[in-house]
């Protein structure tokens, strides 16, 4: 009761008071007014990247990403800031929530195919077609011993998720993605180990973007029994960053407590505790 509680109030109170002045890395979790976003290179993003600050101590060009689909009949397509163009199409306007400068940028059919710089939803061969064929990692390296692997474990699980865990992996797997493509297609370098790291890095907001906390239950059943806490979140330090960005996450973490998913409780406690420190010296 006593790490629910200050998980509670510490969730509560930097959702009121912080809101998005906590420090974000790429891949992080960012909150913008068209619905949660990561923190991603404007060139990166497919959706609406806001100039706001809301991924601040980042360079300019690192940007809050909402991946906001259009409403029909361009369901497939993303809303963008029109200042970010629309590469290989044109835009819509009225089909996007925000004011007049946000609109549906629906692509030519040619330029929507998948490719190596557009992951296709619901797909794995990212990972062993474009980021291994690319980075040459072997076996154990991150695109085929962790990507494609648990790409893999979670469209096998899919069958077992209600709608809302169905489109959270549709989500999560675009997610993973595409921050990986900078690495894919050459624009960004860098040794197995390193991206590797910067992947792990990825995950919490991910996973936290795409809505996991909202997720019933069952679902996260089914999800830590496809991959571990360790393997979803990658170490007690991401859990923390988790916690201290996503808002709505108490009662996923009172539930992963309750089922003995997290075991070192007072790690847990701490993070907590680390997290109130720095909303009372904010003040």
């Amino acid at each position: 009761m006593k790490i629910s509680i200050l998980l509670g109030v510490c969730v509560a109170t930097l959702a009121a008071a912080a809101n998005h002045q906590l420090p974000r890395s790429i891949g992080d979790y960012c909150d913008a007014p068209e619905g949660p976003g990561t923190c991603q290179k404007t060139s990166n993003c497919d959706g609406i990247a806001y100039p706001n600050n809301y991924c601040p101590h980042d360079p300019v060009d690192v940007q809050c990403c909402v991946p906001k689909k259009c409403s029909a009949p361009h369901t497939n397509s993303l809303c963008r800031h029109t200042a970010q163009g629309c590469p290989g199409g044109n835009f819509v306007s009225n089909l996007c929530p925000g004011d007049s400068s946000i609109k549906c940028c629906v692509q030519s059919a040619a330029a929507s195919q998948p490719s190596c710089s557009n992951p296709a939803e619901n797909t794995c061969t990212f990972y062993p077609n474009c980021l291994e064929k690319k980075l040459q990692c072997g076996a154990t390296g991150y695109p085929l011993g962790y990507g494609l692997k648990y790409c893999n474990k979670f469209t096998a699980a899919r069958k077992d998720l209600s709608s809302s865990g169905q489109a959270w992996i549709t989500k999560t797997m675009l997610c993973l993605q595409r921050a990986l493509v900078p690495y894919a297609t050459g624009e960004k370098g860098g040794s197995c180990p390193n991206v590797k790291e910067f992947a792990f890095g990825t995950h919490p907001g991910c996973y936290v973007s795409s809505g996991v906390c909202a997720l019933p239950p069952k679902d996260w059943e089914v999800i830590i029994s496809t991959v571990s806490l360790k393997e979803l979140f990658g170490s007690i330090d991401a859990l923390k960053a988790t916690l201290e960005t996503g808002k709505d996450c108490v009662k996923f973490y009172e539930w992963l407590i309750e089922r003995g998913v997290i075991k070192i409780v007072d790690k847990v406690e701490d993070a907590a505790k680390s997290i109130w420190h720095k909303i009372t010296d904010w003040f």
